[in-house]
Formats: structure tokens, sequence, C-alpha cells
């Protein structure tokens, strides 16, 4: 079979799937969205949740991109392979209140809510995020283009081909990854000034949310003493 009919077909085993797959993740998004358990310091911890299915055009580049490095994708490792085919985005305020959001996580894999597919990864390229990340216990990675994300795979269960793409990240890093997702991925943009400057708007981002950091330490300090 070429490789376009493996598309096709990894495609059609996936839309097989697709009522359980939006099931999964409007559960995951219903137990993220203003769950009183993340709330920390007089605030939730999830600014927003976002939702969202992987198009039929951007499954056929995931797959040629796969098949470029000898991955052929067809029904029977689609699941596997198309790990984002549905998602969930969480969006928060700053690093601080990542670890509350992973601990809750990791609560709820207990409780049977979900298991982990894989370890849960993170990008940077911030020396100092990566310290704090790999002390949570991240598998922390580097993109040249400078993106900076949590990633976490939620499976329903070992027996389940089920999946949902958990994307967490802070409002600045969003949008940060809205610009660069629409001129420079998945294929890059040749305009060396265009990506300089991306670049150049990450470490902005990431000074953003370095002072975000400093913001909430300062105001949870003030509240501590005035109590």
């Amino acid at each position: 079979m070429s490789a376009a009919g493996n598309n096709e077909v990894a495609i059609e085993a996936l839309e097989k799937n697709e009522k359980a797959y939006d099931f999964f993740c409007r559960r995951i998004l219903a137990l993220l969205d203003g769950n009183p358990k993340l709330d920390v310091a007089g605030l939730n911890c999830v600014h927003s949740v976002r939702f969202r299915k992987k198009s039929r055009s951007s499954i056929k580049d995931k797959c040629e991109r796969k098949a470029k490095k000898g991955i052929i994708v067809d029904d029977k490792n689609c699941h596997s392979e198309i790990e984002d085919y549905f998602g969930v985005r969480l969006l928060h305020l700053h690093l601080d209140q990542l670890p509350a959001i992973h601990s809750f996580l990791v609560e709820q894999s207990e409780k049977g809510e979900f298991i982990f597919g894989e370890k849960p990864k993170a990008y940077t390229w911030d020396p100092e995020f990566k310290a704090v990340l790999e002390g949570l216990g991240f598998q922390v990675e580097f993109k040249e283009s400078f993106y900076t994300s949590v990633h976490y795979i939620l499976r329903n269960s070992e027996d389940s081909p089920v999946r949902c793409e958990l994307q967490v990240r802070t409002l600045f890093e969003e949008a940060w990854g809205e610009l660069d997702h629409w001129m420079n991925y998945p294929v890059p943009t040749e305009k060396m000034a265009l990506r300089e400057q991306l670049l150049v708007l990450s470490r902005v981002v990431t000074a953003g949310s370095r002072l975000a950091v400093s913001i909430h330490r300062l105001h949870t300090e003030k509240t501590d003493s005035c109590a």
C-alpha cells in the first residue's frame, strides 16, 4: 500500500474511535476547568482551558513528516503515533502554579481517572526553568525554535487506544506559541528576519514569565506578613 493509502487507513481508524476520543478529552477538560482543588493562594491555577480535534489535513501532514523519518503510520499504530488527535490546552499565569497542576494530575492518575501514556515532557530553552522542571520529574527537551510548553499524554486505560494530549503553558508562552505556530510550524519560515524576531520574542516572553513569578511571590509574601 502507498504512503497516501496508509494515511487514509490511519485516519479512518482514528475517526472510527472519534466519539470515544471526544468523550475522554471532554472529561479531562471538565476535570480541570474551575476545579476548586486547583485553588492556590486565593487564585485558581487554571486561567482557561481549550479543546480541539486535529484536522484531516494536519494528520496527513504529520504522517508525511513521520514517513520521511521512516515511520509509516497505518491503522495498527495510528493511535500511538498520532497522540495529539484530540487535545486539551491548559493556560495558567506563572511557573509557580505548575507544581500544583502537576501534583493534581498525578493525584487524579492515582485515583484512576486516567493513566500517563508516557513520562511527561517539558520544552524550554531557559536553564533556570529547566532545573525547576527536572526537579518536578519532567523529561526536559530543547527545540531550536525556543518552543516552550509542558506536554502530557493521558490515556483512558491500558486496554484502550484512546489518548488525550494535554498541553500546559503560561499565557505568555501561549501568545508566542500562537504566533510561531501560525508562521513557523510545521514548515519553518524561510525568512531569516522572521525567525530571528520569533526567537527574540521568545526571550521577551520568558522574561515576562520570570517577572510574573516574581510579582506572585512578592504579593504572597506581603499577604502572609499582613495575616
